[in-house]
């Protein structure tokens, strides 16, 4: 008992510093040494883990949008109406954690993964695609079964920029407005409006405007 304790501990660990690193220097630019050392282990322990630096990477942007993705044990599952679905998932992404270290963390993660792709660097696994295929599954969801993959796809990653703006353009915003968005109350009217937003744009997207138009003037 006391040794899967102690593994689970380690194994905590190695998804922080991952988190750390990676969103400090991006995949390439990131070592299992300096991860390693940041989580006070050895390197070994990343490889018994994970399975290498790509499983490592993997993990690490899925359970840093676990909520999101829907594998978080405050998850409702199968009592979700399409838009409840959509709602807790624009939540979970623009409200985030309480830590805005954390927030700062996810964001900068997946600039680097964009900026990575950008530049053709596909030599390791897509992190980010159990959040893009979560985002695709909630899309999907309210679309309706006639929804193409490909249109899935496309929407799944436009609702994924939508909720992560804020966090990515704060250092755009002048200083009293970047740091409202670290007031939680701020962050609850944020979400609200970009779930609005969406609702309205995936219902003018299926061919329902009078949908649309319903609660897409909402007030902060």
């Amino acid at each position: 008992m006391a040794e899967d304790i102690t593994g689970q501990q380690t194994r905590l660990r190695l998804l922080d510093a991952g988190l750390a690193v990676f969103s400090e220097v991006g995949y390439h630019g990131a070592t299992i040494r300096e991860i390693a050392g940041r989580a006070g282990t050895n390197i070994a322990a990343i490889s018994y883990h994970f399975g290498g630096k790509d499983g490592l990477y993997a993990e690490v942007v899925r359970s840093a949008f676990a909520e999101a993705a829907g594998d978080s044990p405050n998850s409702v599952n199968g009592a979700e109406t399409p838009d409840d679905e959509l709602r807790r998932f624009v939540r979970a992404l623009v409200c985030g954690a309480n830590d805005d270290t954390l927030d700062l963390q996810r964001a900068r993660l997946l600039a680097w993964d964009r900026l990575e792709r950008a530049s053709h660097a596909l030599t390791r696994p897509s992190g980010q695609a159990p959040l893009v295929s979560a985002a695709s599954r909630v899309v999907g969801d309210v679309l309706g079964p006639d929804a193409a993959r490909g249109e899935l796809s496309m929407l799944g990653v436009w609702l994924v920029g939508q909720c992560l703006a804020f966090q990515q353009v704060r250092h755009l915003l002048p200083e009293r407005e970047a740091q409202a968005i670290a007031d939680p109350k701020v962050r609850d009217a944020i979400a609200e409006v970009v779930y609005w937003l969406a609702r309205a744009g995936l219902a003018a997207y299926r061919g329902g405007p009078e949908a649309a138009l319903d609660g897409a003037r909402l007030a902060v």
